[in-house]
C-alpha cells in the first residue's frame, strides 16, 4: 500500500498569487474610488432633471389655470413657499434679504430630496459650504452648482435657471478650489 503525501504550495506559488492579487487591488481600487463619484454625479444630475421638470410642470399649471399675472400660492405646487412672476415662472418666496434665499426655498419648495442644499452668497464660495449644492443667485438666475467635486478640484455640474425666461440649463463646469469658474 502506497501513501500519499500531501504537499502544499511551493513558496513560488504563493508569491505567484500575491503579485497577481496585488494587481488587482491596484487596478481594481480606483475604479472603484471613481464609482462612488459616478454614482454621487449620477444623483445630482438626476435632481437637477427633476427640478427642471418641476420648474416647468409648475408653469405649466400656471397656464392651464388661465392666470395672466404673478400667483403667491398656485394650488397644487409646491409646499406654499413658491409664487411666480407675472410670466408664470416659479420663484422661492423668502423674507431674507439675500436673493440665493428664494433659490434654496425653491430648491425644497418643489422637491423632496435627500441631497442637502445650502445657499451662499456667491458662487465663489461654494467650494466652502457643507452640502451637496451650493445655491447662489445673480441676474435672476439661480445657480445650483454639485460642491462636492468643487471642494476636490475636480470638474462638477452645474444647473442655472432664469426665472424672468425660465429658461434651465444643466452643464458641465470647472472651479477652482476657491470656487471661481473657470473656462
Amino acid at each position: 500500500m502506497k501513501v500519499s503525501a500531501n504537499k502544499g504550495f511551493t513558496l513560488i506559488e504563493l508569491v505567484v498569487v500575491i503579485v497577481i492579487l496585488g494587481i488587482l487591488a491596484v487596478v481594481a481600487l480606483p475604479r472603484y474610488i471613481d464609482l462612488q463619484d459616478d454614482a454621487r454625479e449620477s444623483a445630482i444630475v438626476a435632481q437637477f432633471g427633476a427640478l427642471a421638470s418641476a420648474i416647468k410642470l409648475y408653469h405649466n399649471g400656471w397656464l392651464a389655470a388661465g392666470h395672466t399675472d404673478a400667483v403667491e400660492d398656485l394650488p397644487s405646487f409646491g409646499d406654499g413657499t413658491i409664487a411666480s412672476t407675472a410670466t408664470g415662472w416659479p420663484y422661492g418666496k423668502t423674507t431674507s434679504e439675500h436673493q440665493y434665499d428664494a433659490c434654496v426655498s425653491l430648491w425644497h419648495g418643489l422637491t423632496d430630496t435627500d441631497i442637502t442644499a445650502e445657499g451662499t452668497d456667491s458662487v465663489n464660495h461654494v467650494g466652502q459650504i457643507d452640502s451637496d449644492v451650493g445655491i447662489t443667485y445673480r441676474d435672476n438666475t439661480c445657480i445650483f452648482v454639485a460642491a462636492h467635486f468643487v471642494q476636490k478640484g475636480k470638474p462638477t455640474i452645474q444647473m442655472t435657471y432664469n426665472n424672468a425666461t425660465g429658461e434651465v440649463v444643466i452643464d458641465d463646469a470647472k472651479y477652482d478650489h476657491q470656487g471661481n469658474q473657470v473656462p
